[in-house]
Order: C-alpha cells, then structure tokens, then sequence
C-alpha cells in the first residue's frame, strides 16, 4: 500500500474512478467525522487523522495482500488428501 498523492494516481493505481475515490474518502470522513486529508489544488496532503488511520491500516493492508497472494499460488498446486 503506498500514498499515492492525488485521487486521480489512486484511481489509477486500483482501476477504478476518481469519482468512486472521491466518494470512497468522502464517506470514510462522514464515518470518522474528521477529515483524512487537506486537498491543495490536486494534490491530498494527509492530516494527523490520515496519517494515525494510515499506521493502524497498514499491517493489515500487508498481511491481506500476502494471503492473496497465497491463494493465488494454491490455484495451482494441488491440496488436500486423494484416495484411489
């Protein structure tokens, strides 16, 4: 997971709309009732909130990418026990 800067490298980066970013960041501040980042010109520059939400996500956001990745792998090796 890495800060991307802007919600147009954000939607770039997950293959989605800015406008789903947009939304996505604006309900994510209705639910924490604070905002995550202050917007210059284009740019989002992460506020105290950001940044603490951010180091609580993280190593979650890592450990999930992992097990991802573990399943991916699995598809292609067998698993389990076979009885003939």
């Amino acid at each position: 997971m890495v800060y991307q800067g802007s919600v147009i490298s954000a939607a770039k980066t997950l293959n989605i709309s800015q406008s789903a970013v947009s939304l996505t960041i604006q309900k994510l501040e209705t639910e924490l009732k604070g905002h995550l980042f202050t917007r210059l010109h284009k740019q989002l520059i992460p506020t105290t909130v950001g940044e603490r939400l951010f180091d609580v996500v993280k190593p979650f956001m890592t450990r999930l990418d992992i097990c991802l990745k573990t399943f991916d792998q699995a598809k292609d090796q067998p698993f389990g026990e076979m009885r003939i």
